[in-house]
């Protein structure tokens, strides 16, 4: 008999997790389980792409009104309600794929014999949690999950210094990238928008105070006094664009700052860009910055807990600050002088790889 497996998530937007959940669920060995993917806001571009043995079930589907959006709060107030109104199937595990309000989902499940888990995709100090979410209680309710998946070690090490006795309850699972895919597609047609008699730097990701846009923007002032032929290319959707756009205009900006919307390929843009730039607060794993890596790409970023571990401390790219004058001065070295020969990008690819860490995944689920 198939272990029936539920797995809980926000929605499947065009964000780094929901990439890597797609990718498990498209590799999930399903001659063994049994899949159930509940969406608590049922809206994602990734929907379309599921595959045909998961079950999708969800809770509030966009877009809502007021009073809608009032009884979701409520709901994502008390998880046991919404767990009761919403789920009632017994799984033999449940799989909580996004931190706050998918976890307080599973542990508010009254299926006793379930195996309850949660994956950890960020540094819980730096996360912005849900407006309901009583965040003492919420890391401190952690211990009592079976299991808590970690993407990066680093990850890891900050959830166990703020619950010790999750210590022993945790693991680390490297989110999985298809390498072969990610060349492939990246050879594919694009809509090209980069003068190549200029210098295009590129930044892919959710456009939201946390992935820290308006930092980068805050640069090109800076950078444009040193040469005038350098260009920011902002890839990705999300809250924050209009006013990006809008602070770009007072910055006098605009003609070297361009917005390119989402692009469910994003890896044509990467491969012709001269640079990559990120400028994350806060990331447990960034996706993105392994993709760079497969495309061997110059690479400037923030210091944060998943860049320095995906980079190896500097070993594939340049870490730095988050200060304009020392963020800018990188991005000039890298584009005047940094060369990557001699960089052994395929070893540290082979650390992400999609059978391997797919393979994890599977025995994990089956233990």
């Amino acid at each position: 008999m198939k272990k029936k497996i539920l797995f809980i998530t926000d929605s499947l937007n065009g964000g780094g997790a929901e990439k890597v959940l797609l990718t498990y669920l498209k590799n999930i060995d399903n001659s063994l389980f049994a899949v159930d993917l509940f969406l608590i806001n049922k809206v994602g571009i990734y929907i379309e792409d599921l595959p045909s043995y998961v079950h999708l079930k969800w809770g509030f589907k966009e877009p809502l009104g007021l009073f809608g959006r009032i009884i979701r709060r409520i709901f994502l107030r008390y998880p046991f309600w919404f767990y009761l109104f919403f789920i009632r199937k017994k799984y033999d595990v449940e799989v909580a794929f996004r931190e706050d309000c998918s976890t307080r989902i599973v542990l508010s499940s009254f299926n006793r014999k379930s195996k309850k888990i949660s994956w950890l995709h960020t540094d819980l100090t730096r996360y912005v949690f849900y407006p309901t979410t009583p965040v003492k209680s919420y890391i401190r309710n952690l211990s009592k999950l079976n299991h808590i998946v970690c993407v990066s070690h680093g990850v890891e090490s900050i959830l166990h210094k703020l619950n010790p006795f999750t210590v022993g309850k945790t693991s680390v699972l490297y989110n999985p990238i298809d390498s072969i895919t990610i060349l492939n597609q990246s050879m594919l047609p694009f809509d090209d928008p980069f003068d190549y008699s200029k210098i295009n730097l590129l930044t892919i990701g959710r456009i939201d105070k946390g992935k820290n846009h308006r930092f980068l923007i805050n640069c090109m002032p800076i950078l444009l006094q040193e040469n005038r032929d350098i260009h920011l290319w902002i890839l990705g959707v999300g809250e924050e664009m209009e006013v990006l756009k809008k602070y770009c205009e007072d910055l006098n900006v605009t003609d070297n700052v361009h917005f390119l919307g989402f692009a469910k390929n994003p890896f044509p843009y990467l491969r012709h860009a001269d640079l990559f730039v990120f400028s994350s607060k806060f990331e447990g794993l960034p996706t993105v910055l392994i993709e760079a890596l497969i495309l061997q790409k110059k690479i400037v970023s923030s210091y944060c807990i998943g860049a320095e571990e995906v980079l190896e401390y500097g070993k594939y790219g340049i870490l730095t600050n988050l200060n304009e004058e020392e963020y800018s001065k990188k991005v000039l070295e890298m584009i005047e002088g940094y060369t990557l020969e001699n960089i052994p990008f395929n070893s540290r690819v082979k650390d992400f790889e999609l059978k391997t860490q797919c393979s994890l995944f599977n025995n994990f689920l089956d233990a």
